[in-house]
């Protein structure tokens, strides 16, 4: 079986060298302001998938809750 928690953190690690080394080569083709510009990007792009993650969270936690409402309302009513 695989383990996906570790696979999730070998992610992560390669993410942030990813990011490291983007930043890395802002700095030497562009210098001081190639470099700011890749933080600036980097930044923006983490800022995006925060976003993209909370929203699938609460769509997540909205299906779940219907899923909830439509299984009590079966027991209760005996189902179909």
């Amino acid at each position: 079986m695989q383990d996906s928690n570790a696979q999730a953190e070998i992610n992560e690690a390669f993410n942030i060298i990813q990011m490291g080394a983007s930043i890395g080569m802002g700095f030497a083709v562009g210098g001081v302001w190639g470099g700011v510009a890749s933080i600036v990007a980097q930044g923006v792009n983490v800022g995006l998938q925060t976003a993209s993650y909370q929203r699938m969270m609460s769509r997540n936690a909205t299906q779940s809750e219907v899923a909830m409402v439509r299984t009590q309302y079966a027991s209760i009513n005996g189902g179909r």
